[in-house]
């Protein structure tokens, strides 16, 4: 066996021994939690030495604590600790709601009593070595004042997993009562920390999320301002790339809601380098609260938290009916911004690769979700593997950054990277990248007609431009053209050029390249596909 061989599997071996020895689920329930004092015993502990989430059921069943490592992502105010509230006041935590708003009561204020600070019943489902679960059972709302939520109830199950920071997250409205209720979808908050030590609001934290391109909101921006707030001086679009909206904690109220398709949206401190996602499934067809939005951000004035929120679809529940929503929460370690959130991890910088002679220098930055390893794979046009190059142990308590050479086998024209858990489960692919290549166009006896033997067009495809060579005697006209139709550039010519054309990062998928002489029938269309 070739040395460097064996030795990435001793030590994909050793991480593997390390990862069963140390990142075991548990789960608990405990008195006086984090000095959290009594009144809110008995908190539901879930930990796996990655993560650790605290789960109250006497104040609604709020997460009030989802930690990776040692860093805190959720929001607590501090002079709440341990209460009991009799009225409803914003204490932090994770929680969901029964939207629209507008349906709570005349005023569509403040939120139903039972259903959002109720107390949960609380029982463990689930405890081994693999994955814990726990399940909680909000009261049955009965609240005068609050008729068209009469008789709803909130289920929720939440599971953790060995060697990992996912927390799946199963939400549950039904209708109990003895009528048929108007359209109600389920409606989560997360109210996420918005400053760190020294720094009472810390214009260093974001959220992220990708904007839908065929959206109508905001006159097609994607998104839109709700209720009474005016303010969007926080909002960024193309923050974590093209169609990734950003928006900068800067202590101003605002709320924003988006028709997100892409079905992620993240937090991050990017001081400390501590980001939170939440993954979640669009439903197409369906009718959405707040203009339509599956999403909200809210941010607070004077108050150091940012609410993000995932919504869900509307629908009428009659005696009996209800609804589900699930998503799934992960969290990394990343300095962002955000260009794209996967099963696998968080994107922070794409792959990138420049051929130098039979190799290529990638580069790329990361956080990943799962403690295992991430291969570097080669491929072929038809997506075989032909070479498998390093193999790099990850943990979610480091962010990943790839920056090095790598020879490049024949006939390999892409990059792979791909997660693996430590047991060797493949989890999904982190990112890729097609390498540069280069073809003939044009050259030599071709549709019938003869060049001059020194006739030559050629392609050459790296580092996210189209470069387009062209060496013809004749007069020419050089075509790209996008496979929805959109023309990206003509060029025309009658010496050796060289053309670059920018796919504008994100841009994959078919292109067309189109080469005409001019006064001639003779012409070449060929296709190239690019995909991430």
């Amino acid at each position: 066996m070739n040395r460097n061989v064996l030795l990435t599997a001793i030590v994909l071996v050793w991480c593997e021994f390390l990862c069963a020895q140390s990142s075991e689920v548990s789960i608990d329930k405990k008195s006086n939690y984090d000095s959290w004092g009594t009144n809110w015993d008995s908190v539901v502990v879930l930990t796996n030495s990655i993560v650790t989430l605290a789960v109250v059921p006497k104040i609604g069943g709020r997460v009030m604590q989802y930690n990776l490592g040692t860093h805190a992502s959720i929001y607590i105010d501090s002079a709440l600790i341990g209460q009991i509230p009799t009225a409803y006041q914003t204490m932090g935590g994770f929680f969901t709601h029964a939207s629209p708003q507008s349906s709570w009561n005349s005023a569509g204020w403040p939120p139903p009593p039972l259903l959002t600070q109720g107390t949960y019943a609380s029982t463990i489902l689930v405890n081994s070595p693999d994955s814990c679960s726990a399940y909680f059972e909000s009261p049955i709302e009965n609240t005068a004042g609050y008729s068209n939520l009469k008789g709803l109830q909130f289920k929720r199950t939440l599971t953790m997993f060995k060697a990992s920071t996912r927390i799946k997250v199963a939400m549950t409205l039904v209708n109990k009562g003895t009528a048929t209720l108007v359209p109600h979808g389920i409606w989560d908050v997360t109210e996420s920390v918005g400053n760190n030590p020294g720094i009472a609001y810390d214009t260093m934290i974001w959220v992220y999320f990708p904007l839908n391109p065929s959206s109508t909101l905001g006159k097609g921006k994607g998104y839109i301002s709700l209720q009474s707030f005016t303010d969007t001086t926080q909002w960024f679009r193309n923050a974590g790339g093209p169609g990734i909206l950003g928006i900068q904690y800067k202590n101003k109220q605002s709320l924003l809601g988006a028709d997100c398709k892409g079905g992620w949206i993240c937090y991050i401190d990017r001081r400390t380098g501590y980001a939170y996602a939440k993954q979640f499934a669009y439903e197409n067809g369906e009718t959405y609260p707040d203009s339509g939005s599956s999403i909200s951000v809210y941010t607070e004035t004077n108050t150091p938290f940012l609410e993000v929120e995932v919504k869900g679809p509307l629908k009428a529940l009659a005696p009996g009916d209800s609804i589900t929503m699930a998503e799934n929460w992960f969290a990394a370690r990343s300095m962002g911004p955000v260009h794209w959130v996967n099963d696998a991890g968080i994107i922070t910088r794409p792959l990138v690769a420049q051929s130098v002679h039979d190799s290529v220098r990638v580069q790329g930055a990361y956080g990943v979700f799962y403690t295992g390893y991430i291969k570097s794979l080669f491929v072929n046009s038809s997506g075989s593997i032909v070479s498998i190059g390093d193999s790099d142990y990850v943990t979610p308590l480091d962010s990943f950054v790839v920056n090095r050479t790598l020879k490049v086998p024949v006939n390999a024209s892409k990059l792979i990277l791909a997660d693996y858990k430590s047991d060797g489960t493949f989890i999904g692919n982190l990112d890729s990248i097609l390498l540069e290549s280069t073809s003939t166009l044009l050259g030599g006896k071709t549709n019938g007609a003869i060049f001059n033997s020194d006739s030559r067009v050629t392609l050459r495809l790296h580092g996210g431009v189209i470069e387009l060579t062209a060496n013809l005697r004749e007069r020419y006209t050089a075509e790209i053209v996008r496979f929805d139709g959109k023309r990206l550039a003509v060029f025309d010519g009658t010496t050796p050029q060289v053309f670059s054309v920018p796919m504008n990062g994100a841009a994959f998928g078919i292109y067309i390249i189109r080469i005409r002489l001019v006064g001639s029938m003779m012409s070449r269309t060929v296709f190239i596909g690019t995909q991430r």
